[in-house]
């Protein structure tokens, strides 16, 4: 008879804790919880039913995300090294010929 005391007396003191977290949480009484800054979704455009632009911060870096049913593409990263920086050569020039010499 004394285990079945306390266990119940073990199980009114995790019941009153519990009826207590409840009780502060409702009335603002405790600390909220931080979102994570490592990730936030800045903005979002939906394209299509099934196609979205998603403006993304991700450890302090926007990336301009594509999502569509078959996966999610990265449009826009401008820390990524990007071969856009450089125009392709002009045909006719040195620098074609050279490349299609090569």
């Amino acid at each position: 008879m004394d285990l079945a005391y306390q266990m119940m007396a073990v199980l009114a003191v995790l019941a009153a804790l519990f009826v207590t977290v409840r009780l502060l949480a409702r009335r603002s009484l405790l600390p909220a919880r931080k979102a994570s800054s490592l990730l936030s979704i800045e903005a979002r455009l939906p394209l299509t039913a099934q196609h979205q632009l998603h403006l993304v911060n991700w450890q302090g870096r926007p990336l301009l995300v594509a999502t569509f049913p078959g996966g999610c593409s990265t449009l826009a990263d401008p820390a990524a090294p990007s071969s856009a920086s450089t125009p392709p050569p002009v045909p006719g020039t040195q620098a074609a010929q050279m490349e299609v010499g090569a």
